[in-house]
């Protein structure tokens, strides 16, 4: 799971089930701690990952609240 705090910290966590069925979620971690401030200075937001099924590639995919830029990119 990715969310964000009023900062724009963005978060990941995971969800896990024991033997049980019972689920439980893991201690939220900084996703992107080397970008902290990039993050909060376009306020960046609803976050989510996905693959790309041709290669594997993880792309992350997220709103930039303050509109301060037209485009941004982290590569």
């Amino acid at each position: 799971g990715l969310f964000h705090d009023h900062e724009f910290n963005v978060y990941k966590t995971y969800l896990t089930f024991d033997a049980d069925g019972s689920a439980e979620w893991s201690r939220p971690e900084l996703l992107m701690p080397e970008y902290a401030e990039e993050t909060y200075k376009y306020g960046l937001c609803e976050a989510e990952i996905i693959r790309d099924p041709a290669s594997d590639t993880l792309i992350l995919l997220a709103r930039a609240q303050r509109r301060i830029s037209r485009t941004f990119s982290l590569a």
